[in-house]
């Protein structure tokens, strides 16, 4: 830790420092894209087996110039089409949602905070955490109140760990209580979460059991035409018929052998289901993947956020027993300013009761596994959470009030 340069932690990183590291190239990388390039799409839909028989047995019949022969190709052409206009549509929708699911990152630089995008982030830049963000970057934890941290996506572990200052933290993280700075000692390649990353990417498509059959089927006729069609060329040519009637007469035969109407029946059946499960707001990526629902046979959902806006809004204080409404709200304001959370319930009582000047003796930041925050002053402490987690029995007038409050759509804390 002492050969670690440690940027000033009331200052952060100036900007002449800061443009020495992206002249060094000390900088993060965007995050990684989760579709194929058009060029990567273009190039998997038209190099195929399918594709270049047909090519090659068009090519032969532009030799004789008789091109209303060619119309087989209309088959590859629509087959090819359905397959590149479906995955172009479906990168776009998720590209979207990657550019929406890349959030801003606080990090101090010249004494000012600032939110800037994660492939910003420098080296040693000091980055401000708080609950329910991800780290992006490798970091060292320079200052702390009361940081949880989750890294059960690295390490495994689900119980939430507490960091003082001075402890590692590797990207992918997830604070779960608390505040802190962080100071990005690895950034780019060099961070463990784009190590791992490059570790598991694979870039090979989702198999389809159907597509796999029609290819073998496609790729047994392949050896099995070529002989044959040769074999017809000749026998054609000794018969003494001219050579544009021997290629057409072969080629003629060998797009019968092909099963072409199978293929583009197949297409259009998975764009057809692709299209019906648009309409009901999913998202296809692949056409196989109509097929691969078809055979799901359990699906296990978790929830995740909520499906409304996600703003609240302070209605109301309900005091419980015989204690005045204006007291549990100056309390109430005083223990959320105390505490100094960013959550949407936190805003929304600062915003409604204001932020009072109060000097606590201790903090308790909010953690998942506790599910309560608290703050002790100088003559009292107050805790804030849900009630089967504060209290060890909730009283039965409070759990039916509360109950009621919930049946009419609020949110009880």
């Amino acid at each position: 830790m002492s050969e670690r340069y440690l940027s000033a932690i009331e200052h952060g990183l100036t900007s002449k420092e800061v443009d020495q590291r992206l002249t060094a190239g000390l900088k993060n990388e965007p995050l990684p894209p989760l579709t194929r390039s058009v060029k990567q799409i273009f190039r998997d839909n038209l190099l195929t087996l399918f594709n270049c028989i047909n090519v090659l047995l068009a090519g032969l019949v532009l030799l004789t110039g008789s091109y209303k022969n060619m119309l087989f190709l209309f088959v590859v052409i629509v087959n090819t089409a359905i397959g590149i206009f479906q995955e172009i549509r479906a990168k776009r929708q998720v590209d979207k949602l990657s550019l929406l699911s890349a959030t801003k990152v606080k990090v101090r630089r010249d004494g000012q905070t600032l939110a800037i995008a994660q492939d910003e982030i420098v080296q040693d830049d000091l980055l401000l955490v708080t609950r329910g963000e991800q780290l992006p970057v490798d970091g060292l934890v320079r200052e702390t109140s009361g940081l949880e941290v989750d890294g059960s996506q690295i390490t495994g572990e689900a119980d939430p760990v507490i960091k003082g200052a001075g402890d590692e933290l590797v990207s992918g993280s997830v604070i779960l209580g608390g505040h802190g700075v962080v100071q990005a000692t690895q950034v780019g390649h060099g961070s463990f979460i784009k190590q791992m990353a490059r570790a598991a990417k694979q870039k090979r498509r989702t198999p389809s059991q159907l597509l796999t059959i029609i290819n073998r089927i496609i790729k047994i006729l392949t050896f099995t035409i070529i002989p044959l069609g040769a074999g017809l060329f000749i026998s054609t040519m000794m018969r003494g018929e001219s050579q544009n009637r021997a290629i057409l007469g072969t080629v003629a035969a060998m797009v019968g052998m092909i099963p072409e109407g199978l293929v583009l029946l197949t297409s259009v059946a998975l764009a057809a289901g692709a299209f019906t499960l648009g309409r009901h707001q999913v998202l296809v990526r692949e056409l196989p993947a109509i097929e691969a629902l078809a055979r799901v046979d359990t699906l296990c959902l978790d929830k995740t956020g909520t499906i409304t806006s996600g703003k609240l809004v302070f209605e109301r204080v309900e005091p419980w027993g015989q204690i005045a409404q204006k007291v549990v709200e100056d309390r109430l304001a005083a223990l959320v300013t105390a505490i100094d959370d960013d959550n949407e319930t936190a805003q929304a009582i600062k915003a409604a009761l204001g932020q009072p000047d109060v000097q606590p003796t201790q903090v308790m930041p909010f953690s998942s596994s506790r599910k309560w925050s608290g703050a002790a002053f100088a003559d009292h402490a107050e805790v804030m959470g849900a009630p089967e987690f504060i209290f060890t029995t909730v009283p039965t007038d409070l759990q039916a009030r509360i109950q009621s409050l919930a049946q009419q759509g609020y949110r009880v804390l």
